[in-house]
């Protein structure tokens, strides 16, 4: 059976519920679902109640995703073999706390016969997940799970047995709430595109564009493929993919890559790597194969939780033997920790990534994190990390002696231009002239060339600011007298700002990212313990 044999229960602006009878499968994992469903570009929250057969899922109300939506579930086809072992473990969401708990609220009011018909249908899912361990993988926590519950239920203990079931339902929801969380935050969220298909834009899926087509992307929207310009000219901001502190010009036929942003302009990309071989394809592959990747701890804490399991039954038999207790013999299974060891790891693992992305920190899963205590060497990208990814002039350089113009005044006028435009490079100026308080100067009206530069009339001359190549290449002036002021200023690490008049180079407003105040004391922290070193990589 199909994912696409479905219906449309209801449906409001932002939230559609759709019956699945797929769901009635017994190889149907709900979480494999919610996962599938959940890379719908848009998409906000999935939640799959199994026994109503039904899938809601959630998104922005402005958008229309119920064609993609089911589209995608027409796509999905459970697995040959269950991902998980039958029971509670495959069983997503709050149902199996609900019931344990809706029977220790039903138990007071029932005899005693059935009082026990209901604790065995409460447990019976871990029972039964016990019984297929055992067939199927041997001795296992689930199976000592399963005779500390079935033992209590068996003796007419119905409290005991229901709260057990209760607490190891709870904890195994904890575990996958962690998981979920972790993963859902870890991840790259997928974007939408504007594609032209018959002489028609149409947005689609990111995954969905083909290789060859061309994709519009304005300013605010994500590239989601990598391929070239054909059409347009715009500023990109690669810092997501590349660590670019500015951004940069791109026209044709210059390269894009996934997961830049446009900020200024608009251009038509032909795809040329699509899909799965996009950059933030194979990032996403590279963050998903991390968060499966299972540290030696977790392994290690598996192997001693599943041969506890044999201690603790071999213990409970000594007791059971020399008692003839079989309260002792239930003590024993119910006080044993083996679940807990081999819960506890993996949640731990999880919820120290989630905490850490959280704080801007991606850690390459458990295997990363169980090394960091070995780290002796520390290599930073500035970027973002010792750095604001902020912009502040460091240098105004005259390269006009005649032009009877100070650095202030160079300053100002191109503060006074620049603060039409509202690329980082033009925020950065503007705030550095009003730092330093200096006068609005007066302009005629601002041309504006998209990721070139821009021009205007200050006293009667025509002033011309931007890149270099905008600045030799369309407006006819030469920098190459002064190279080595040039090559000093970028050897530095400085984004340059070119600025012309009167046909005449004019001056240079040089920029570079701010460093935090917090960089150097952290460094110096991260030296200290051991005597481990930390360099500072500034490329």
């Amino acid at each position: 059976m199909a994912g696409g044999d479905c219906s449309v229960v209801h449906e409001v602006p932002g939230r559609l519920r759709l019956r699945v009878p797929l769901l009635a499968e017994p190889s149907t994992d709900p979480r494999l679902l919610e996962t599938w469903m959940e890379t719908v570009p848009g998409v906000e929250r999935v939640r799959v109640n199994r026994g109503a057969r039904s899938l809601v899922v959630e998104y922005p109300p402005h958008l229309d995703l119920t064609a993609t939506i089911r589209a995608r579930l027409a796509a999905y086809g459970p697995p040959e073999a269950p991902a998980t072992p039958p029971g509670r473990g495959s069983e997503a969401g709050m149902a199996p706390i609900l019931g344990a708990a809706t029977s220790l609220l039903l138990l007071p009011f029932l005899p005693p016969p059935a009082q026990r018909l209901l604790t065995f249908a409460t447990v019976g899912s871990t029972l039964a997940r016990g019984a297929d361990t055992l067939v199927h993988r041997g001795v296992k926590v689930e199976v000592l799970d399963a005779l500390a519950v079935g033992l209590s239920a068996a003796r007419g203990q119905v409290y005991t047995a229901t709260i057990t079931d209760l607490l190891l339902a709870l904890g195994e929801y904890l575990e996958q709430r962690t998981e979920r969380q972790s993963d859902r935050l870890l991840r790259p969220e997928p974007a939408m595109a504007w594609v032209e298909r018959d002489g028609v834009l149409v947005q689609v899926a990111g995954d969905e564009v083909r290789e060859g087509e061309r994709v519009t992307v304005g300013v605010g929207e994500t590239v989601v493929v990598d391929g070239r310009v054909v059409a347009g000219v715009a500023l990109v901001n690669q810092s997501a993919v590349t660590g670019e502190d500015a951004p940069v010009r791109k026209e044709a036929p210059r390269r894009v890559v996934a997961g830049s942003v446009i900020e200024e302009g608009r251009v038509v990309v032909e795809a040329t790597q699509v899909g799965a071989e996009t950059t933030t394809a194979r990032i996403s592959r590279f963050i998903q194969e991390s968060l499966e990747k299972r540290s030696e701890t977790q392994r290690m804490a598996d192997d001693l939780a599943d041969r506890r399991v044999y201690l603790t039954l071999i213990t409970g038999g000594l007791v059971y033997a020399l008692t003839r207790d079989l309260t002792r013999l239930e003590s024993v299974f119910l006080v044993d920790y083996s679940c807990a060891l081999k819960l506890g790891t993996p949640v731990a693992f999880k919820s120290g990534m989630y905490q850490a992305a959280r704080h801007g920190v991606l850690i390459r899963g458990g295997q990363a994190m169980e090394h960091l205590a070995a780290v002796d060497t520390v290599v930073f990208d500035k970027t973002g990390t010792l750095t604001h990814s902020e912009l502040a002039v460091t240098d105004v350089e005259v390269v006009a002696p005649d032009a009877g113009c100070t650095a202030g005044d160079l300053l100002a006028l191109v503060a006074s231009v620049e603060e039409h435009a509202s690329h980082p490079v033009a925020r950065a100026v503007v705030d550095a002239a009003r730092e330093r308080d200096l006068q609005h100067i007066t302009h005629g009206e601002v041309d504006y060339l998209v990721a070139h530069g821009m021009s205007a009339e200050v006293r009667g001359e025509r002033v011309v600011i931007g890149s270099r190549h905008y600045l030799e290449e369309h407006e006819g002036l030469s920098f190459a007298p002064h190279q080595p002021l040039i090559d000093g200023l970028e050897e530095a690490g400085k984004t340059l700002l070119y600025v012309g008049s009167a046909g005449e180079p004019l001056g240079l407003v040089a920029l570079r990212d701010t460093l935090r105040a917090e960089a150097a004391a952290a460094l110096t922290r991260l030296r200290r313990p051991g005597g481990g070193a930390a360099d500072n990589d500034h490329r």
